[in-house]
C-alpha cells in the first residue's frame, strides 16, 4: 500500500506538501496539487483520514441539518453545492434531517449532530427552533450558520431574501396587467413562506389591490391541485396564481389543466426557487431564483471562517442574497376581458386520483 512517503518521492516535493494538498488544498498552488495528486493516482494513494483527523484534534467533517423533504429541490441544490464546496477543500460532509417541526425534536437533532465530533454545522430551521436551540445552548458550543432569513439574534444567518421574492414575484404580474392575483401559501407559519406572503401582499397593497390567499401544504403538489380548485371556485376571476414554490406552483398548473383553463392565455402561474424542472414543464414556469449555490457557498465560506479562526468566529449578522426573477412561458399580459365568468368553472375533484408530473 502507497505511503504519503512514496508520494512525495514520486511527486518530487516534501511529505509537509503532500499533507497540506489533501488537508488544506487551499493553502497550495494549483500546479503542486496537480502533481501531488497525479502521483497519488499512479500509486493508487488514500489519505486517511481518521489518522488526519486524530493528528489535528478535528474531524474536518461539517454538518447539514435539512428540513423535512417536501420534496423541494431547493435543499437539494444547496446540499449538492455544500458538498461539492468541501470536498474540493478536503472535508466531509455529514447530513441530517428533522422530520418534525416541534423545537424540542429539532434541538435533539442537532445534539446528534453536535455528537459526531463536527467542526461546524450549517442548520435549517424556524424561528422558535432556534430560539430552543439557544435556550439549550447547543448552539454555541461549536461554529454554526443559519441557512434562511430567520430572525434570530446572535447566531449569522444566509439566506436569500425572501420578502424580496414575494414582492418581484407580484411586481411582475402587476405591471403584466393582473390585478386579481391569489397567492397559495402555508396553513402553518414558516418564517421564510411567510415572508414571501408577506412581499405579495405588499406589493398588492402599493398597487391598490387586495390579496387573495388560499391555504395549500408545500408536502405535495397534490395538495395545491386542490387548493386551486377551491380558489377558482370561490375566486373565478383570479388571472394570476403565485405558488409557495414551485411544487405548488406545478400543483396549481395541473389543476388548472383540469379545468380547461389555459396557462396562460386565463391564468398566468408563477412559483418560486427555480428548481430545474421549471424549464421542462408545458408552459414552462416562470420562478424566481432564490440563488441556492450562492447561499451554499456564502455559508460555507462564513463557516470555516469560524472554523478556521477560532478566536474570531463568524460575525452574527445576517446576510440576506438578493432573488432574480425567471420569466418563463406561464406568464403573460393578463387577459383583456379579465376572464370574467357569469359561473365559476365546473371544478371535478377527485381527490383520490394519481396527479402525472406536469411535464
Amino acid at each position: 500500500m502507497a505511503t504519503i512517503y512514496d508520494v512525495a518521492r514520486v511527486a518530487g516535493v516534501s511529505t509537509a506538501t503532500v499533507s497540506r494538498v489533501f488537508r488544506t488544498p487551499e493553502t497550495v498552488s494549483s500546479r503542486l496539487r496537480h502533481r501531488v495528486k497525479a502521483a497519488a493516482v499512479e500509486l493508487g494513494y488514500r489519505p486517511n483520514r481518521v489518522a488526519q483527523a486524530l493528528a489535528e484534534g478535528k474531524s474536518r467533517a461539517i454538518g447539514l441539518l435539512l428540513p423535512p423533504d417536501y420534496g423541494n429541490v431547493y435543499f437539494t441544490m444547496v446540499m449538492a453545492t455544500t458538498e461539492r464546496l468541501l470536498v474540493s477543500l478536503g472535508r466531509e460532509l455529514v447530513v441530517a434531517s428533522y422530520v418534525d417541526r416541534d423545537p424540542e425534536l429539532w434541538v435533539e437533532r442537532v445534539q446528534g449532530l453536535l455528537d459526531r465530533q463536527l467542526d461546524g454545522v450549517l442548520l435549517f430551521g424556524e424561528s422558535s427552533q432556534f430560539a430552543a436551540g439557544l435556550e439549550r445552548g447547543v448552539l454555541t458550543e461549536i461554529p454554526v450558520v443559519g441557512l434562511g432569513s430567520w430572525p434570530c439574534s446572535g447566531l449569522p444567518v444566509v439566506g436569500p431574501d425572501e420578502e424580496r421574492a414575494g414582492f418581484v414575484a407580484t411586481e411582475h404580474l402587476i405591471d403584466l396587467g393582473h390585478r386579481r392575483i391569489a397567492f397559495l401559501g402555508l396553513d402553518w407559519e414558516m418564517f421564510p413562506t411567510w415572508r414571501r406572503e408577506s412581499g405579495y401582499v405588499s406589493a398588492l397593497r402599493g398597487a391598490g389591490l387586495e390579496p387573495v390567499l388560499e391555504a395549500t401544504s408545500p408536502e405535495d403538489p397534490a395538495e395545491s391541485r386542490l387548493a386551486t380548485f377551491r380558489l377558482i371556485e370561490d375566486h373565478p376571476d383570479v388571472t394570476a396564481i403565485m405558488g409557495v414554490n414551485d411544487g405548488a406552483a406545478a400543483g396549481a398548473a395541473r389543476a388548472l389543466h383540469e379545468m380547461g383553463i389555459r396557462v396562460p392565455d386565463e391564468v398566468s402561474v408563477i412559483g418560486f426557487d427555480n428548481v430545474p424542472m421549471c424549464q421542462f414543464m408545458c408552459p414552462s414556469l416562470s420562478s424566481v431564483d432564490l440563488s441556492a449555490e450562492a447561499t451554499a457557498a456564502e455559508a460555507v465560506r462564513r463557516l470555516l471562517q469560524a472554523v478556521e479562526h477560532p478566536g474570531e468566529g463568524a460575525p452574527s449578522t445576517r446576510t440576506l442574497l438578493q432573488p432574480r426573477l425567471v420569466a418563463r412561458e406561464s406568464t403573460a399580459q393578463a387577459p383583456v376581458d379579465g376572464r370574467h365568468r357569469e359561473h365559476a368553472p365546473t371544478v371535478t375533484r377527485r381527490e383520490g386520483c394519481e396527479v402525472a408530473p406536469v411535464l
